[in-house]
């Protein structure tokens, strides 16, 4: 069945999406599973042919692998995100979230997200052996990681720690009694050093409420974290929330100073929230959004399009 995208905002709105996107025909892919996240391609060197799309699906606790050139479906693994059998029958979403390629790997390599053990972890895509990296900060458990992206060299990995990994099947929604699981007691934006784990954990931000989504811009000269808001409950983060948080580098070179906070209120209420995101090469940020996909000037800290 065919569709057409609507994008809102009018004739400049409609310029820069006909400049990122080559049609205005989305293509249904694939469908059928529970609760879809983590997409990544992964590129294997000098073999253009062997690009496939690796993604998770959190409530059904599975990873699959997609080549587009042969438009094949593969199971790629159960169980990846390393739930404790006696949380299955509570844990709403037990399975893995967000991936990231190692690009200097020899071999294909991906870091992603374990719900169900809480950590993040590295997996070799040809053995499909998991080799944990970190599952706690200051000797406390995450609650539970959620997206991920590696620096420009590959020394760090940061990444966002919600909540949600903690909803439960008979509560499926966000609210207050999900913090209380928190043994944290905040969300917060880490970073961990790839080779050192646990030991080289670094809190870069405790005061988001729902961080998800993650990103780097294009040069790697600022990192945008976005917030997920999808109850009723929690003060400052309600349905219909749009929130991008941008971070530049400080005199060290680390990315801990929160420069600022793009709130888009022209995108009104509905399902959905400010989750995952890409950077166009150009620069234009690619979010999901409440209704829709937004695209961003992260630099003017507005939005210049919605589809």
């Amino acid at each position: 069945q065919g569709c057409f995208a609507e994008v809102v905002g009018g004739e400049a709105a409609e310029t820069i999406f006909d400049e990122l996107f080559t049609s205005r025909n989305p293509e249904k892919v694939l469908d059928g599973f529970a609760w879809t996240e983590g997409p990544a391609f992964i590129h294997e060197p000098e073999n253009d042919e062997s690009s496939r799309l690796i993604f998770t699906d959190t409530i059904e606790d599975r990873i699959y692998e997609y080549t587009p050139i042969e438009k094949e479906l593969q199971l790629y693994m159960e169980g990846g995100g390393g739930c404790p059998d006696m949380e299955r029958v509570w844990r709403a979403e037990p399975g893995a979230n967000g991936i990231a390629m190692k690009r200097t790997s020899t071999v294909p390599t991906v870091i992603f997200c374990q719900h169900g053990a809480r950590q993040i972890s590295m997996l070799d895509l040809a053995t499909r052996q998991i080799r944990p990296l970190a599952s706690r900060f200051n000797g406390t458990r995450f609650n539970s990681p959620n997206d991920l992206v590696l620096d420009e060299d590959e020394k760090f990995v940061y990444f966002t720690d919600p909540i949600y990994g903690l909803l439960e099947k008979a509560r499926f929604y966000d609210g207050a009694y999900v913090d209380l699981k928190s043994e944290l007691g905040f969300s917060g934006l880490f970073r961990a050093r790839v080779t050192d784990g646990d030991a080289h954990v670094e809190l870069l931000d405790q005061s988001l409420k729902r961080p998800n989504g993650i990103a780097f811009t294009p040069d790697f000269s600022a990192l945008v974290v976005s917030e997920c808001c999808q109850g009723e409950e929690i003060p400052g983060c309600v349905q219909g929330d749009a929130r991008w948080h941008v971070y530049r580098k400080d005199a060290s070179g680390n990315f801990v100073t929160r420069s600022k906070t793009i709130d888009i209120d022209d995108v009104g209420p509905g399902l959905g929230c400010a989750d995952g995101m890409k950077f166009h090469p150009s620069g234009w940020l690619i979010a999901s959004c409440p209704q829709g996909i937004c695209i961003i000037d992260i630099d003017k800290g507005t939005l210049q399009s919605r589809i």
